[in-house]
């Protein structure tokens, strides 16, 4: 809306374009920050680091290892996270003190962006990309609280995606059952479960958390067809016992 106001030239709008986008990176990092999940950002660098404006070297760098640890625990490919950092240290490096896109001038009143060519399409869509994979990061980070917590507080297990629900839901070795598993319908049952739950994991959490891109679009029966899947499943795991393991 901003950038179609034709009252304001291109040339005036192309500095707050940016100052927006960056602020908007910085934001997305910083909602990592909060979350209160088991890896997430250590209580010391949380406090310490949460009002920086580092994009990269304070900012990212305690993220990533929270981002890393999810996405391995679901053996899930690392290279984005590599191409995400290479972008975000790019941005660090033009605007190394969280402030360039801030201020036309330096303190010495020399112009930041003099007779440099901008493309603010192509300026629009790296950021826009950053943010979109901070953003199905912090989904992610949600939705580990859904259906992988409710199986972690019924098992006590700490693992995470399908190494948590191959472990809980081991038709000879179980943590948690769906019925007795005595006969070969209850045993594909329980796999059935166990199958869902994986699922669930690869196609709607995956995919939304580490996509680098513009936009991921979801119609409305899609998204409903999603929410109906999640539903089924919570009140699945909710008639699951737990299997004591002293008599496995």
């Amino acid at each position: 809306m901003f950038y179609e106001c034709n009252e304001i030239s291109k040339e005036d709008k192309t500095l707050a374009i940016l100052f927006l986008l960056r602020n908007l990176i910085e934001l997305g990092l910083k909602r990592m920050f909060y979350k209160t999940i088991e890896h997430g950002v250590p209580r010391n660098i949380f406090f310490s680091k949460r009002r920086s404006h580092l994009l990269y070297k304070e900012l990212w760098k305690n993220v990533r290892p929270m981002i890393e640890y999810y996405a391995k625990a679901q053996g899930q490919d690392l290279e984005i996270i590599d191409i995400v950092e290479s972008q975000i240290q790019e941005i660090g490096n033009i605007d190394k003190n969280g402030d360039i896109f801030r201020y036309p001038t330096s303190y010495s009143l020399e112009y930041q962006f003099d007779n440099i060519d901008i493309d603010l399409k192509n300026a629009y869509e790296f950021m826009q990309g950053i943010f979109n994979f901070c953003d199905g990061c912090d989904s992610e980070f949600e939705a580990a609280k859904s259906l992988s917590e409710k199986v972690r507080e019924k098992t006590g297990l700490q693992d995470d995606g399908s190494a948590l629900f191959n472990t809980a839901f081991s038709v000879n070795n179980p943590r948690l059952a769906l019925n007795s598993l005595q006969t070969s319908t209850e045993r594909n049952l329980q796999n059935g479960l166990k199958e869902m739950l994986n699922g669930v994991t690869h196609m709607v959490r995956n995919v939304t958390a580490h996509e680098l891109k513009i936009k991921w679009v979801v119609n409305e029966q899609d998204a409903i067809g999603i929410l109906t899947i999640i539903s089924f499943l919570h009140k699945q795991l909710d008639e699951c016992f737990v299997v004591p393991q002293h008599i496995i």
